[in-house]
């Protein structure tokens, strides 16, 4: 370890550890004492905030937060189908988290299949694997079990059920 590593702004000091090394040389641990440094990091900040000093922080942003939620439930309340409100957010999550997979599909396109896949062309394989993972949230969003293994794996199945080389339903049982 050199000392002009450590030129900048770094979160501890360098101390000598010669002291160190003759006292082990002394008990016969190591065969000679060798001159050196060694990098000591400052102690880690204090723990984390405490959830009153969060709350008394964030006080006015969680009380609006809280007043958006209750409107948002009175409105829902007052829909004849409450799941009308959930679609679009079900689809907008579906095309986000699919472009994490490099799936790029847009409302419209999923729209489109949902009516009629045919209508999509050589879109169609990308726009299925969306609207797969829309069939999977709305599998899991209305099924009353807590979620578990049986829960996920059907969801699982769902999300890949154009894939049979993917093992769709069935945990992973090899390293990736």
């Amino acid at each position: 370890m050199k000392r002009s590593d450590f030129s900048g702004s770094f979160p501890g000091q360098l101390v000598s550890t010669t002291a160190i090394h003759h006292r082990l040389a002394e008990r016969g641990i190591v065969n000679e004492t060798l001159a050196g440094e060694a990098f000591v990091p400052d102690p880690l900040p204090p723990a984390h905030p405490t959830a009153d000093e969060v709350k008394a922080e964030f006080y006015e942003q969680i009380v609006a937060a809280e007043r958006g939620l209750s409107e948002l439930e009175g409105a829902a309340k007052r829909l004849p189908n409450p799941h009308l409100l959930i679609c679009p957010l079900l689809r907008r999550e579906a095309i986000l988290s699919s472009k994490i997979e490099n799936t790029i599909a847009s409302a419209d396109q999923l729209v489109l299949f949902e009516e009629d896949p045919a209508l999509l062309g050589d879109r169609r394989s990308m726009v299925q694997e969306v609207h797969n993972y829309v069939r999977a949230i709305e599998h899991a969003t209305h099924d009353q079990r807590p979620i578990c293994a049986n829960l996920l794996k059907e969801c699982h199945r769902i999300l890949l059920s154009e894939d049979a080389k993917k093992r769709p339903g069935q945990f992973r049982d090899q390293q990736n």
